[in-house]
Order: structure tokens, then C-alpha cells, then sequence
């Protein structure tokens, strides 16, 4: 096989279209926490972000290997991505990702930054349970969205916050509570997608407990929720004093507003079909674009806010 295609096979399993958006998660703690720009410049961050990445792709390929015989019979092209590159090779990606996630971990700990590492721990617990046999929390009914919710919405957050300052504000907890809210409420979406595979496989998610039409209204409102976090990040515009990035800040905001609004009256849209699980398919397609035009506004924003 050309080494090409081993290397779209492994963006594949990867969720390279949904990477693009996932270095928000990284970013948005330390920028809310940050008072001057000066304060990003050191290895530590650096080497958390990188944690990240390397995290989320671990996480991606574990579901990937886990999901193979699901995805031989629902989505071939992931399966097929699994067989270019071999599951040897992937238990050997695994390996060395998860080497790697340690090693930097470990340096997080030498250089004192202890809470952020053992948060660190816990991201890296729940992304080998949400897919990995035998806890595999994935099909676990109400529990089956806490890996993503809490692990991957929440975690790299208060991770990222707590390299920069401790304790943690209540108007960073309400930020990344909207934040969270929102992108569960696009990952919900896919779980509706997902809704006939997943009870043939015997896999249990909060689609098959609420129903689609009932999971949808679900989604529609916690997409409304980001709305909190850019209230949040608007509070902390100095309204005596507003600088020329201040302004931006502000300007952005109504971007960022008006993006989710956009989004969640695509997510509510699904509602008026005839095929609820057909039209979350035609959706779904959109989840790369909502979570980037959702997720980077904000980032942008705290940003602007630093300058």
C-alpha cells in the first residue's frame, strides 16, 4: 500500500475534519486565566497543548481500533482505514501516543504544575473507557456522553486555567459550563445519527434513552447554552475604559453570537422532518463546521481581551 494512503487512513482514524476545531479545548483555559499576553510564553504551555493534540488523536484511534467490527458493517471506510494501515501498526501508534501523553505529563509535574497534570490523568482515563474493553462507557446508557462532556469539554478547560492561576473563578465554572453545554449539544446530534447502528450493536447513548425527537430538543437547547459563555467573556470587557482590541472583542462577540444562534437553528431544523434519524445523518455533516465557527469566535475573543 503507498505510503499516501497510510497517511489518509490514519487522518481518518483520527477525525482529522473534527481535529481542526479541537485545539480550542486546549487554548480557552489559559487565555480566560491570563491577564497579560507575556504570561503564554513559557514551555509548560506549550507542552500542554501538545498533550492535548496528542490526547484527542489517542482517543480518536482507540475508538477507531475498538470499533472496527461495528465499522465493518456501518462505516466501511473507517474499517477499511483500520486494514491500510494494520492493527499492528495501530497497537504501535497506540503505544507511542500514550508514551508520549506520560512524558509530557511528567514534565507538567516537574515543573510544579500539579493539578493540571492529574487532570491530565483523568482526560487520559476517560479516553481509553469511552471506547476500550471492558468499561467501554460509550454504550452505557446515561454515562455514555460523560467521557466527551466531561473528559473532553470540560477537563482540558479547568486544565488549561489552573496552569496560569488558582483558585478558579465562578465566572470561568459558568464559561466553561455554557461552553461544554454547546458542543454536547452537537454531540448529540451525532449520537442521533448513529441511533439504528448503535442499538443493533447493542450500544446504549442518551439518543436511545430520550428518543430522537426528545434528544433533539436536548440539543437545540444546550447549543443555546454557548450563549452563556459569550455573556461571560463580554462581562470582562472594561467598560470604562475601551481599548481599540476591546472593541474587536466586542465586535467578535456578536459574531459569536449570532454563530450559535446560526447553529442552533440548524440542530432545531432536524425536528421537521418526516425521517428524525435520516435528517440527523444529513445534519451531522455539519459538525466539523458547527463545533469551528462556535468554538473559535470564542477563542478569539479571549484573545482580544489579553491585548
Amino acid at each position: 500500500m503507498i505510503k499516501e494512503s497510510k497517511i489518509k487512513a490514519f487522518i481518518a482514524i483520527s477525525r482529522g475534519n473534527l481535529l481542526l476545531a479541537t485545539a480550542s479545548h486546549a487554548v480557552l483555559g489559559f487565555l480566560f486565566a491570563a491577564n497579560e499576553i507575556q504570561e503564554l510564553f513559557n514551555y509548560p504551555i506549550l507542552a500542554f497543548v501538545l498533550l492535548h493534540l496528542t490526547l484527542a488523536v489517542f482517543a480518536c484511534n482507540i475508538n477507531s481500533y475498538f470499533d472496527y467490527e461495528v465499522d465493518r458493517r456501518y462505516k466501511r471506510y473507517m474499517s477499511d482505514a483500520v486494514d491500510v494501515i494494520g492493527k499492528k501498526n495501530i497497537r504501535f501508534i497506540l503505544g507511542f501516543e500514550f508514551a508520549a501523553a506520560l512524558a509530557l505529563i511528567a514534565y507538567l509535574l516537574t515543573e510544579g504544575k500539579i493539578l493540571p497534570g492529574l487532570l491530565a490523568v483523568v482526560g487520559m482515563f476517560f479516553a481509553v473507557s469511552y471506547s476500550a474493553e471492558p468499561i467501554r462507557i460509550k454504550g452505557r446508557g446515561w454515562m455514555s456522553q460523560l467521557p466527551i462532556f466531561i473528559g473532553l469539554y470540560m477537563v482540558p478547560l479547568f486544565a488549561g486555567y489552573l496552569l496560569i492561576r488558582d483558585p478558579i473563578l465562578p465566572s470561568f465554572v459558568i464559561f466553561v459550563i455554557g461552553y461544554a453545554m454547546m458542543n454536547e449539544g452537537f454531540t448529540i446530534v451525532n449520537s442521533c445519527e448513529d441511533y439504528s447502528e448503535d442499538r443493533s450493536e447493542g450500544i446504549c447513548t442518551w439518543a436511545h434513552l430520550l428518543g430522537l425527537d426528545r434528544s433533539i430538543k436536548v440539543a437545540f437547547v444546550f447549543v443555546l447554552a454557548g450563549l452563556l459563555s459569550v455573556a461571560v467573556l463580554i462581562s470582562r470587557i472594561n467598560w470604562s475604559h475601551i481599548a481599540v482590541y476591546q472593541w474587536l472583542a466586542l465586535v467578535v462577540s456578536i459574531v459569536s453570537i449570532i454563530t450559535i444562534l446560526a447553529a442552533s437553528i440548524e440542530v432545531h431544523r432536524i425536528r421537521h422532518a418526516d425521517d428524525l434519524e435520516a435528517s440527523a445523518k444529513t445534519h451531522a455533516q455539519k459538525l466539523s463546521r458547527w463545533f469551528i465557527i462556535t468554538r473559535y469566535p470564542l477563542v478569539a475573543i479571549a484573545f482580544l481581551l489579553l491585548l
